[in-house]
């Protein structure tokens, strides 16, 4: 059910004079492809409720009156007539999309039951028409998915019945492949099949567990009281990585907190694309190895720790990778892709392996519990204005101009501290940025998210917390606001109709880059 932007058919435009009417249009949130709760249409079982905007006609400094008469009294009703009225709409489009939520919703629940972290039907649209559209690629070249036989896998789902494709299992997965083959495009496609999609999307069929997290370097990112002791160890002057802070992480330091953060967050699967990784986090070959001695490297890549990771915490990783063939000798399965079809090669990738052996370094140390942490954020970050999504990527941030003294303030560090803000011992002053002016929280590096409203929601949130007495884990407060209905979240504001329900990951992954948010390690452990 879509409303557009609909301009009056009553507002008459004479551009470029002062006095020419501007406004009379009606506008609704509007979704995308994929089948997210939203606040733009209510249902439940008595009502709908539809919340939209309403521009009114103006011309000058004053509303034209006869003109906002005519759209209260007759545009909208007839919008309410042609979309609203049963009898008006594609009864059978709409019960279409029904089925197809409650089908993807069961292929969902029953992927851990076969072991699975994502399923690829046959016959998926996996590309999409351009960089910047979320729609499916339609052209005589596209090429449809097709399971390789010995991972094929079928589901009985209640409406559509028996349906095919590949299942990706759990544990340590490689997608390999020459370049322009569809590697990243695959990746993509599964790492949004964390939510379902609408009818003839092309992507289905192509579902996920909803837990999944994409991890990527990001250079220059915030990190608060992470620790990243099974990455990174053994720092230059003594400096701690079990309490690690910095402002301006590098590609590596990034990588292995945002495994952690994700892990802290709930994430049982993680997602990564070569490309857009740190490659001394991902590998160190024989050579490297030799050169500089593990003693005196920091660094622990991800090729030592990513068995330890399923087979001691159930984390499983799919990895997509065109250079790095050290990881055969840990993957379980491995899918090449040639000319956009994949195939098994996971005898032959084992074959290779033990063929040419690698000298895998063997960490010194165990990878040990994830240690969560308690969030505060300062309430001087919504005073003077809320949170704002600007776009799906930035979020505005206003704080007072005593949170931005105190940010800038060489006695305190309004970031990070080990210490409860409550307790007597204040704040650590070993992380200070004193040039920090940024008012925005960068969320560009999310590729799991996928609508502004979702952005809309999360600043909410940071609002929520914000105005909160309380001084839970985040962790907890990852859980209360699962179970929290999208109103609610509008602390001390009327009802929204543009906000979308965004995943906890992305919630936990924001509030992990809010540079003025303070995190100590919890002692609940």
């Amino acid at each position: 059910m879509r409303l557009g932007l609909i301009q009056s058919a009553h507002v008459t435009r004479n551009k470029g004079q002062w006095s020419s009417i501007k406004g009379g249009t009606v506008n609704i949130d509007r979704p995308g492809q994929e089948v997210i709760e939203r606040t733009s249409i209510v249902v439940d079982r008595y009502n709908i409720e539809v919340r939209l905007t309403a521009a009114l006609p103006a011309a000058g400094r004053k509303i034209v009156a006869s003109v906002a008469k005519r759209m209260f009294l007759e545009t909208i009703p007839q919008l309410v007539s042609q979309a609203l009225l049963y009898t008006s709409v594609d009864s059978q489009a709409m019960t279409k999309l029904v089925e197809c939520t409650e089908d993807q919703e069961f292929l969902r629940s029953h992927l851990l039951g076969k072991e699975l972290v994502c399923f690829i039907g046959d016959g998926s649209i996996l590309p999409r028409k351009n960089g910047i559209s979320d729609l499916p690629l339609v052209s005589d070249k596209t090429v449809p998915f097709t399971s390789p036989d010995s991972m094929r896998v079928s589901f009985v789902l209640p409406n559509r019945g028996r349906v095919t494709g590949m299942g990706i299992p759990r544990g340590v997965t490689l997608i390999s492949g020459g370049g322009f083959n569809g590697k990243s495009t695959f990746l993509q496609a599964i790492e949004h099949g964390v939510y379902n999609h609408v009818p003839d999307d092309g992507r289905e069929l192509i579902v996920t567990v909803s837990s999944a997290a994409k991890i990527k370097a990001e250079e220059g990112r915030y990190i608060c009281n992470v620790d990243i002791r099974p990455f990174i160890n053994n720092l230059p002057f003594g400096k701690d990585t079990r309490q690690f802070s910095t402002e301006d992480a590098s590609g590596s330091t990034s990588m292995a907190a945002s495994i952690q953060e994700a892990l802290e967050a709930g994430a049982d699967a993680l997602f990564y694309d070569e490309d857009t990784c740190a490659t001394n986090f991902l590998v160190r070959d024989g050579r490297m190895q030799q050169l500089v001695s593990q003693k005196h490297e920091p660094i622990t890549p991800l090729i030592s720790r990513i068995r330890e990771m399923w087979d001691v915490h159930r984390v499983s990783s799919v990895l997509v990778v065109g250079g790095c063939g050290d990881y055969l000798d840990v993957a379980d399965t491995v899918i090449d892709m040639y000319q956009y079809t994949p195939s098994d090669v996971t005898a032959r990738a084992k074959e290779i392996a033990e063929r040419m052996p690698i000298n895998l370094a063997t960490p010194s140390t165990q990878y040990g519990s994830v240690i969560g942490r308690a969030i505060d954020i300062p309430v001087d970050l919504t005073r003077y204005k809320p949170p704002q999504a600007k776009t799906r990527w930035s979020i505005a941030l206003f704080p007072s101009e005593s949170l931005v003294k105190q940010s800038n303030t060489a006695e305190q560090n309004i970031g990070c501290t080990d210490e409860d803000p409550n307790s007597s011992t204040g704040w650590k002053n070993d992380l200070v940025d004193t040039e920090m002016q940024s008012t925005a929280l960068d969320v560009s590096a999310f590729d799991q998210l996928v609508s502004i409203s979702q952005t809309r929601t999360i600043a909410l949130i940071i609002k929520h917390i914000a105005q909160s007495t309380d001084h839970m884990r985040l962790s907890e407060w990852l859980s209360l606001i699962d179970i929290m209905d999208l109103d609610s979240i509008c602390t001390g504001r009327n009802k929204s109709g543009n906000l979308a329900r965004p995943r906890r990951i992305e919630v936990a992954m924001a509030i992990n880059r809010l540079r003025y948010a303070r995190m100590w390690q919890s002692k609940q452990e």
